[in-house]
């Protein structure tokens, strides 16, 4: 069983070290087989008890940060099946611990001796009864005068060492605790969780206990939000990568969690004490003095403003305790001040005036109506406390999604998921405080991922109080922020696509969703799905699994995402090593052409510090069979104002190709860059030319068109050139390099390229011998309303007949290199590992080499976590000859 070595840095007389003991203790019984009812036996006794419960608050936690590092991959910890019953064992001990412990603290609350006396002031008693607001307000200006709290002489029932210091009942403390209380609540939170970190960074006081409970809700959530953080760095790690670091940083997140609420119980037991001493110091005789003390001195301000009034009390006072058989006892006429108060009230009460005659109220049939901001509407809207019969009713024209959202107690990690009834999905994970706030982020993901059409939609939530608040932000106006309180940063962001949005997107009552159980069942699970792929039960695979079983068993395809031609289809994102920073990018056409090496953003604020044409350096690492070498040592010229750099030695080998992938290093200590080609397996014809490195189709289709990167005279080119080129560079792309346009959209796109209108009758007949030879072919699609594409065709947005054009693959057996073979490397027999092969147009891997892909990705022989994409095969490891 994994041990806590997190806090051993703590001195050992520390008072966590005891529990911390105990936690090794318990977890050793109960990995032994000691059930619930044996550990209540053997820690109910009060000498170890509180010890006790802090250990197994800690203990639970504990066990949460193992079964999640079991579920992201750590086979060092027990099985999920043996931590889940240690788990329910040592909650059930807690909860009867904690109950015994409840009971016995009411108990001896109950066994403290009552007051025994207290002074005669019946007077004092009677006059802040007549007094109000004004006798309340001298005696709290009395109070703080002398330094004490505004409810010292009230205490609260459950008052603790807090009220006793505000009452000067016990001495102040010292300095470093009194500095501690003067903190605000977010600074004393972060003492908390720094506290958690290093046991012993707050001082162990009845004061320090009391504040550390009532910021209780607002530490758990700090926590929370630092599991899920952790939750989330581990899953962005591919499981083959993950160390025993990796994990013990996961592990070390919940411990810490663990230890917050091991000196939570701690500071409960503290305050339990407290109060055990705070209620003897009530009902103590220095305490009836202070408060008949304090009673008296406000009596006598009231008296110098009203002296007709304190006369009159005092009068009545006299004469009731002649008579009142409670004046000798141990509490003089203690119930008498309320009666005495209405008696002279009444007796100063002018002559009855005769009552006006009141407005009959409004009758009921016809309630009013609060409007915003205190403005009456001239056409009012009824009170939206029930759905009306449109939210109970999808509309005919909308889009109608489901949505859900999946939380954990102990974490900030939400899942969120949206499922439409075409078959669409969307999944995804963020950090929210409640359950509430991931269902409103549920809403707006919805809203946001729908953000690029003009659908209406119609949103199904299960739950009514989730539906009122949505409503809300989306009648307010456009710009305002969102009505929703919450700490997290992201919770507001992403609520603003639900603010202003009432005339397009509706949510629907629950009422809709029986009628849809499907959509929402499928939305629930999903949920389920994504937050279970960052919490380590499931992986990224088997999400989108899920979502493509969804979008088949509700009868969709899954429509493919064009980019246009002024979109970048390529952002390069560059990481940090140390001081060098490495990325990965594409080059394109004019980048060749013009001897241009393309640097990110990132890239060029460092160059900009540099002094306009200052030499670089870049070193080219690149396997030619036309290039003697692999390395090639380029310079490289810095232009002055937009951070381009220009080879100055020589141009780009002559093997490059637009759409060529690089991976390059910046090292600024040297002023020099590394780039680096990668070769393909096999290579490929693309076309009409042969590739042999790594490459984007998308930049490799623009770059290629006819008349383009060959630089073949615009006049030469034929019809049939031109609706290729026209397609290439105005097209709208996938990922595999397809060109789509609509058909109706070629005759305007070819003039704009240059193409003469006068020729424009000759286009129809030069598309159809295109489509005659299969260079491209026509296919059905849909139109969104900004022009895009779409495609397979998606319903409710109109048909579109779309032209598509891809360069046809054709794999080619790999030749044998020109360059001599080193005499001195002896060439053996070797292993090939694992790879994915792209496959030409139209074949599809076959079953046994899907399994394959899952076998190798199940034993971590390959990086990629994904499917097997449409239009790849996979190659199992083999053995190849010399």
């Amino acid at each position: 069983m994994p041990t806590d070595d997190s806090h051993a840095t703590a001195a050992p007389s520390a008072p966590h070290r005891r529990p911390l003991n105990k936690v090794r203790e318990i977890r050793r019984k109960v990995g032994q087989g000691a059930d619930a009812r044996a550990l209540v036996n053997e820690l109910k006794n009060r000498s170890v008890r509180s010890d006790a419960i802090a250990a197994l608050a800690y203990a639970v936690w504990q066990i949460e940060g193992e079964l999640l590092a079991h579920r992201n991959g750590d086979r060092s910890v027990p099985k999920p099946s043996v931590l889940g019953g240690q788990r329910q064992v040592i909650e059930t001990a807690l909860s009867h611990l904690e109950r015994i412990d409840h009971e016995e603290l009411e108990n001896r609350l109950r066994a403290v001796p009552p007051l025994r006396s207290a002074p005669n002031h019946l007077s004092a008693m009677v006059m802040q009864h007549l007094g109000g607001v004004s006798f309340q307000k001298d005696l709290r200006r009395l109070l703080q005068e002398d330094g004490l709290a505004t409810d010292a002489i009230h205490p609260p029932n459950d008052a603790g060492f807090a009220w006793a210091r505000g009452a000067g009942l016990i001495p102040a403390p010292d300095a470093a605790v009194e500095e501690m209380l003067g903190r605000g609540d977010e600074e004393f939170v972060a003492a908390m969780l720094k506290d958690a970190a290093d046991p012993g960074f707050l001082p162990d006081h009845p004061l320090i206990a009391e504040r550390r409970l009532g910021l209780d809700g607002a530490a758990k959530q700090q926590a929370r939000l630092r599991n899920g953080k952790a939750e989330e760095r581990i899953s962005r790690i591919p499981r083959e990568r993950r160390t025993r670091e990796h994990f013990h940083s996961l592990q070390q997140a919940y411990q810490r969690a663990g230890m917050l609420a091991l000196r939570q119980k701690q500071s409960k037991a503290t305050l339990a004490a407290s109060r055990l001493a705070a209620l003897k110091l009530r009902r103590s005789t220095q305490f009836m003095r202070l408060r008949a003390d304090y009673l008296q001195r406000a009596a006598e301000l009231a008296a110098q403003r009203d002296p007709a009034l304190w006369q009159a009390v005092l009068g009545t006072v006299i004469t009731h305790q002649r008579h009142c058989p409670e004046v000798s006892k141990a509490f003089p006429c203690a119930e008498c001040a309320p009666e005495l108060a209405t008696a002279i009230k009444n007796a100063r009460k002018p002559a009855s005036a005769p009552v006006p005659q009141q407005t009959p109220p409004a009758p009921e049939s016809t309630p009013a109506v609060a409007h915003a901001e205190g403005h009456r509407a001239s056409n009012p809207e009824p009170a939206a406390e029930g759905p009306s019969a449109a939210e109970t009713r999808p509309r005919d024209d909308a889009l109608l999604v489901a949505v859900s959202a999946s939380a954990n107690d102990r974490s900030s990690t939400v899942g969120l998921a949206w499922v439409a009834e075409d078959g669409q999905s969307g999944a995804a994970t963020d950090h929210a405080g409640n359950l509430q706030e991931a269902r409103l982020l549920a809403l707006s993901r919805a809203v946001a991922d729908q953000d690029d059409t003009d659908l209406p939609l119609d949103l199904i939530v299960t739950d009514d109080h989730t539906r009122q608040v949505a409503m809300q932000l989306l009648r307010q106006r456009r710009g305002q922020a969102p009505v929703v309180e919450t700490e997290f940063p992201s919770v507001r962001d992403l609520l603003r696509y639900l603010v202003g949005q009432s005339g397009r997107v509706r949510v629907l009552s629950g009422q809709v969703a029986e009628h849809h159980a499907e959509l929402v069942r499928e939305a629930t699970q999903l949920a389920k799905f994504a937050l279970d792929s960052v919490r380590g039960g499931r992986t990224q695979r088997d999400l989108h699994r899920e979502m493509e079983a969804i979008a088949e068993r509700l009868g969709a395809t899954e429509a493919v995402h064009f980019v246009s031609p002024h979109e970048r289809a390529f952002d390069p994102v560059v990481r940090r090593q140390g001081q060098d920073q490495r990325w990965k990018q594409v080059l394109h056409a004019d980048h060749l052409a013009k001897a241009i090496f393309p640097v990110p953003d990132r890239i060029q604020d460092d160059l900009r510090k540099l002094h306009p044409g200052v030499g670089l350096r870049l070193t080219l690492i690149h396997r030619s069979p036309t290039c003697p070498g692999e390395k090639k040592l380029l310079q490289l010229r810095a232009t002055a104002g937009d951070g381009a750099l220009r080879l100055d030695s020589a141009d780009w080998p002559e093997d490059f190709f637009p759409g060529i992938q690089i991976e390059c290093t910046w090292q600024p200590g040297r002023r020099s860059f590394i780039a680096k080609t990668f070769r393909l397996g096999n290579p490929r014809r693309v076309g009409d030319r042969e590739v042999g490195y790594d490459y984007d189709p998308m930049a490799y289709t623009r770059g290629t068109a006819p008349g383009g990167f060959d630089a073949r005279p615009r006049q030469e080119l034929s019809v049939e050139d031109w609706v290729l080129r026209t397609m290439q560079i105005l097209g709208y792309l996938d990922a595999d390099g397809r060109a789509v346009l609509a058909e109706e959209a070629l005759d305007r796109n070819l003039v704009e390229l240059g193409f003469p209108a006068d020729q424009l009758h000759l286009v129809t007949t030069a598309v159809k011998r295109l489509l005659q030879q299969g260079r491209i072919e026509r296919v059905q699609g849909s139109l969104r309303p900004d022009g895009r594409p779409i495609y397979p065709p998606i319903r409710r947005l109109p048909s579109v007949d779309l032209l598509s054009f891809q360069p046809k693959v054709v794999e080619l057996p790999r030749t044998k290199s020109r360059r001599r073979p080193n005499p001195f490397v002896e060439r053996r027999a070797h292993y090939v590992s694992g790879f994915v092969r792209r496959l030409p147009r139209g074949a599809r891997a076959s079953d046994e080499a899907r399994e394959a892909h899952a076998e190798a990705q199940r034993r971590a022989q390959i990086a990629n976590d994904g499917p097997l994409k449409p239009g790849y095969t996979f190659v199992r490891k083999h053995r190849r000859r010399s």
